[in-house]
């Protein structure tokens, strides 16, 4: 489990661009900035050969939002995806 949890906050600390997160810094940042967090997963999106379409971009998103699901509570997780489905929305694709 713990090596989850470390591959997370890896994860994190590069979409975010800080090297100074915990599990609480992480929440607690997510929470404050969701348009920041959707915007690192839209443009991890963007750059996967796999995402090609608006349905591959959003279940990408799922998938995203379920392996940080330990960062996200409901509230946050909503927000995030609001804010990446607004996002999405201005990116040209089928």
């Amino acid at each position: 489990m713990v090596l989850g949890f470390e591959l997370q906050i890896t994860q994190l600390r590069r979409l975010l661009k800080t090297v100074s997160l915990d599990q609480d810094s992480a929440c607690a940042y997510i929470e404050s900035r969701p348009s920041d967090f959707a915007q690192a997963l839209i443009s991890e999106a963007l750059a996967s050969d796999d995402v090609i379409s608006e349905d591959d971009a959003r279940s990408y998103f799922v998938l995203r939002a379920d392996f940080f699901s330990a960062f996200l509570s409901d509230s946050t997780k909503a927000a995030v995806e609001a804010a990446f489905v607004e996002m999405l929305k201005e990116w040209d694709i089928p």
